[in-house]
């Protein structure tokens, strides 16, 4: 009986191995979607805002499902203290958001 068994498994395991590269041979490749169809169409706008008003702006657009992509210092002052010490002060940003169409 052992040795019986002893044939039959190298042959089960060929036999295997013959199907699975049969169906390796044989698989038909899926054609390649167009990455134009794949790619969701986007809505942009940009906002000039305060700084003072930026976080009420930032939870609007939120609120409004558009995820910000960049934030950007439009006007800016440099204040010299009478310490001379210098400032960047960043008075309006631009806001630029997108959203799926």
């Amino acid at each position: 009986m052992s040795k019986s068994r002893s044939r039959l498994l190298p042959g089960l395991l060929l036999v295997l191995c013959m199907v699975a590269a049969y169906r390796m041979t044989t698989v038909v490749p899926q054609p390649i979607v167009a990455a134009a169809q794949v790619e969701p169409q986007w809505e942009y706008q940009t906002a000039s805002v305060e700084l003072g008003s930026l976080t009420p702006k930032l939870i609007e657009l939120a609120n409004n499902h558009w995820d910000v992509v960049n934030i950007i210092s439009t006007d800016t002052l440099i204040d010299q203290q009478p310490d001379g010490k210098t400032h960047i002060v960043t008075q309006r940003v631009e806001v630029t958001s997108r959203r799926k169409k």
